[in-house]
């Protein structure tokens, strides 16, 4: 049986090897589609079903600045990733809706890995998988520790 230590140092290092290499996928698909960075990472999250779908909610949920939130909202609306419309609820409200067709591109880019990954969790039980989707939400539910980090970006 594993010590608790070796296992806790096993996901630690996978987590990190995880990031970098998110990082560095990211990066070139960021630059295929002409965009920063941080810009693919919130057209990421705004496209994503349950994303954030406001300014605010994308500050919050990336604790970027405001000043750096509209920085990156601009850019993204003007290459036609996405748009700002009045909120058919609350018309005071501006909403985020992405392109689809324009994120059709950004989607082709990721179906290589989208593909490795499903065919990766075929290889496990339903209740195995159903234990890293609860592990790995905790952890992007967790911000314990992201606004000290966040809190000294530079402006985007």
């Amino acid at each position: 049986m594993r010590d608790r230590s070796d296992v806790d140092g096993r996901i630690e290092r996978a987590i990190r090897q995880l990031i970098a290499r998110a990082v560095f996928v990211n990066d070139v698909v960021a630059r295929r589609l002409g965009l920063r960075m941080i810009d693919m990472e919130v057209l990421n999250l705004v496209a994503m079903p349950g994303g954030p779908a406001s300014h605010g909610e994308v500050a919050g949920a990336t604790g970027l600045p405001s000043t750096s939130v509209t920085r990156v909202l601009d850019r993204l609306e003007a290459a036609g990733f996405i748009r700002r419309e009045p909120d058919a609820k609350d018309r005071r409200r501006i909403v985020l809706v992405p392109d689809r067709g324009r994120l059709a591109a950004f989607e082709r880019l990721y179906a290589p890995l989208r593909d490795a990954n499903r065919a990766r969790n075929a290889r496990y039980p339903v209740a195995e998988l159903e234990s890293v989707a609860r592990y790995l939400e905790e952890h992007v539910a967790d911000r314990s520790g992201v606004g000290a980090m966040t809190s000294h970006a530079k402006d985007a």
